[in-house]
C-alpha cells in the first residue's frame, strides 16, 4: 500500500510549475491569441448591420422600458378585501 509521500511525481495542489519560456516557447493560449491578431479581418457587412440595428433599437427602447418600470412602481397597490 502506498502512503502519501510514495505517490510519485504528481502534483495535486498549488500553482503549476513555472515554464522556461526560452526552452518551451510561450504558452499555447498566448500563441493562439497572437495568431488570431495577425490574421484579423474586418467583420462582414451583415454583422456590422446587425450590431448597428440592435444597438439603435436598444437605445430607442430603453427610455420606454424605464418609463414602464416607473409606471408599474408608482401604481397604487390593490385594495385589500
Amino acid at each position: 500500500m502506498q502512503t502519501q509521500g510514495q505517490r510519485g511525481n504528481t502534483r495535486r495542489y498549488g500553482p503549476p510549475p513555472a515554464r522556461n519560456a526560452r526552452r518551451h516557447g510561450p504558452p499555447p493560449a498566448l500563441s493562439a491569441v497572437r495568431a488570431r491578431v495577425r490574421q484579423w479581418e474586418p467583420p462582414p457587412a451583415k454583422r456590422v448591420l446587425d450590431l448597428t440595428l440592435g444597438s439603435t433599437l436598444l437605445t430607442l427602447a430603453s427610455p420606454l422600458l424605464a418609463a414602464g418600470a416607473v409606471a408599474l412602481a408608482a401604481r397604487r397597490p390593490p385594495a385589500a378585501y
